[in-house]
């Protein structure tokens, strides 16, 4: 599974003690699995709920250019064929909004190359 980080989200995980950074890297590591809301106005924007937060994200198709898409979305994830982008980490109880907000900056920051991997994140 791939995950990738925006500038946005970096900073944002920088921001927490040692301690909630390890229980987010479990809480992003099990995507697609845990308490996942579709964003009601992005057609491939998730929240995922982690304690008192959220971490809001994206999925993406790994597919080249012209390949027909085939498959359904399990089996997507079962062939490992989709990425996620994490846009923002944001406290729990923010507006609509806000994740409106995280999907932009994050898409902008996307298509600059702005992205990490998972390890290579700071974790500690």
């Amino acid at each position: 599974m791939d995950i990738r980080f925006t500038k946005q989200a970096e900073l944002d995980l920088a921001c927490f003690d040692t301690g909630t950074k390890a229980w987010l890297k479990d809480y992003i590591g099990k995507l697609p699995n845990g308490d996942i809301r579709k964003l009601a106005d992005f057609s491939t924007g998730y929240r995922l709920r982690a304690g008192d937060h959220c971490i809001i994200y994206e999925e993406k198709t790994n597919r080249k250019a012209g390949q027909a898409l085939t498959f359904n979305r399990d089996q997507m994830l079962e062939m490992g064929a989709i990425t996620f982008i994490i846009m923002k980490i944001i406290p729990r109880a923010v507006t609509w909004m806000e994740e409106i907000e995280a999907i932009r900056v994050g898409r902008s920051e996307c298509k600059l190359g702005l992205l990490k991997s998972f390890d290579e994140v700071v974790w500690e």
